[in-house]
């Protein structure tokens, strides 16, 4: 009976939404191909918002919500230099704290900070680079509406 529960208990652990550990969940969706990547997204209530592909870049960005609880999900096959990439936005300041603890329990150290303006968008926001080892990186955006960030993580071959 253990084992059942146990097969049971271990999927969902997987499928568990965007949410909780932000940074190993963003790990994991890195390393997932992009059929797996939609399958977890669509089961975690996100939908279809755009696939790029071109020279540098493949990958699939998922949304769900509205407003200011609007969150983006993206998986890349490609993604210039990197072996693996993945990035998340959404309403998360609130969350930084959490976030922070997660990256030095795991061993990721700050390296760098900087502003950062959207040449697009004109919104400005502070940029923390955090890294492990030499090639996993982690990129946090922090927007000045004190509402969105913008994580991604890479990983260099």
């Amino acid at each position: 009976m253990k084992k059942l529960i146990l097969l049971l208990f271990i999927p969902l652990i997987s499928l568990s939404s965007f949410g909780q550990g932000e940074v190993t969940q963003l790990m994991r969706i890195a390393k997932m191909d992009l059929e797996k990547f939609e399958v977890f997204a669509i089961d975690n209530n996100y939908k279809f918002d755009n696939f790029d592909d071109d020279e540098n870049v493949r990958g699939l960005s998922m949304v769900r919500g509205y407003g200011d609880q609007t969150e983006y999900l993206t998986v890349y096959e490609k993604f210039y230099t990197y072996k693996y990439a993945s990035g998340y936005q959404g309403g998360k300041q609130k969350k930084l704290p959490t976030i922070y603890k997660e990256l030095k329990k795991l061993g990721f150290k700050l390296f760098d900070t900087s502003n950062f303006t959207n040449s697009k968008t004109g919104m400005n926001s502070y940029l923390k680079e955090y890294k492990r080892g030499n090639k996993e990186f982690i990129r946090i955006f922090i927007f000045e509406d004190g509402i969105a960030i913008e994580m991604s993580y890479e990983v260099k071959y």
